[in-house]
């Protein structure tokens, strides 16, 4: 078993992100099981989101010659050289683990060029919840406010596991492990452009996205999030009033993507209708009856 660990953007300035891909090799000729991989991050570097949504991920079984990458996100917190960030993975197979570090130098923004360069960017999705299996929207703004034009822009859309993509309204330019870049040649000053993309929910939980964008001016990344909550098929939000409490499903009205099914006889359980069990049970409850009924017949026959 082999891991290798590197990193995106090298130095990162104080305020932009640290980028990194771990990408995990079967490189023997038998398959490994209960494969994990962990992350541990430098004391001052705050951890922002990843494609497990946590600084650990269950990879399952890799068979021989295979690979699998992941990616992290985190936001330093002090300059410095040569921040090791080290990551580990274990098999079932494999005693000890096997361990691989990527060193990450962070410098001082350059506040002086701020007023000339200034890219903004914001992320936002269409619903408070969505259910597992239904879609979700996200759009990504992008705006030039600085004096002078921006060029060679790149933005990069960090999915986490839990949300699928799905489709884009623009040309997506690469695809890599879960990580999604759009480039833009130019943005003059004041302009702005937004990206949307359709996902699907695929996992319950409270899901963080994460957008980094950068142009040839401004190579430190700006970053935005967007956290969303999937739930299940019949999971009832409750909501927060102004005092505090919380309500059910009569509280106040929340965005919800998918419909919820309301509870009836035809609601499967077990993948069989409700009405069904009854039917079975009610058939076994008058068998019952019936041969209780016979075996005390037979006791007074005799």
């Amino acid at each position: 078993m082999h891991i290798d660990k590197w990193d995106t953007v090298d130095p990162v300035a104080m305020g932009g992100t640290a980028q990194y891909y771990i990408r995990v090799y079967n490189n023997g000729k038998h398959k490994l099981t209960n494969v994990k991989v962990t992350d541990s991050l430098p004391g001052s570097f705050k951890f922002v989101s990843s494609s497990s949504g946590k600084s650990s991920w269950s990879l399952g079984s890799l068979p021989a010659g295979s690979s699998k990458t992941v990616w992290l996100v985190a936001k330093p917190g002090e300059v410095g050289k040569s921040f090791r960030n080290r990551a580990t993975v274990t098999a079932n197979e494999i005693s000890g683990g096997v361990s691989d570090s990527a060193h990450t130098d962070v410098v001082e923004k350059r506040a002086a060029a701020a007023s000339i360069y200034n890219l903004a960017v914001s992320k936002t999705d269409d619903v408070n919840a969505v259910r597992v299996g239904n879609k979700v929207t996200y759009t990504i703004t992008i705006k030039n406010q600085g004096t002078k034009a921006l060029t060679n822009l790149s933005l990069k859309d960090w999915m986490p596991t839990g949300i699928t993509f799905k489709d884009s309204t623009t040309t997506v330019s690469k695809i890599s492990s879960g990580v999604y870049t759009w480039t833009t040649p130019r943005l003059d000053p004041g302009e702005s452009k937004a990206y949307e993309f359709v996902a699907t929910a695929q996992r319950r939980g409270t899901w963080t996205n994460t957008v980094s964008v950068k142009a040839k001016e401004i190579p430190a990344d700006t970053l935005a999030t967007e956290e969303t909550k999937i739930i299940g098929e019949y999971e009832i939000i409750p909501t927060t009033t102004a005092s505090g409490k919380t309500k059910g499903a009569s509280g106040n009205a929340v965005r919800v993507s998918g419909k919820s099914q309301a509870f009836s006889l035809s609601t499967p359980v077990a993948g069989f209708p409700i009405y069904l069990w009854w039917i079975v049970t009610f058939v076994l409850l008058s068998i019952g009856l019936i041969m209780e009924i016979r075996a005390r017949q037979n006791r007074l026959a005799t």
